[in-house]
């Protein structure tokens, strides 16, 4: 299986969602504070499924 670089913006979202999640660990934000684990899950997805997949 080859892998793929991920296109910019989605490296961009995934790298913002990480940073959003891992933030609300030591600060409120609204949202994302009570579903920190989701919304760190979804960015790990999300880069994830952009290396694995062609083109995404």
């Amino acid at each position: 299986m080859r892998l793929n670089p991920p296109t910019f913006p989605v490296f961009l979202i995934a790298t913002i969602a990480g940073a959003v999640a891992i933030a609300s660990h030591y600060t409120a934000i609204p949202y994302v504070s009570e579903h920190t684990f989701y919304v760190l899950s979804g960015a790990w997805a999300l880069i994830t499924a952009s290396t694995v997949l062609r083109g995404a």
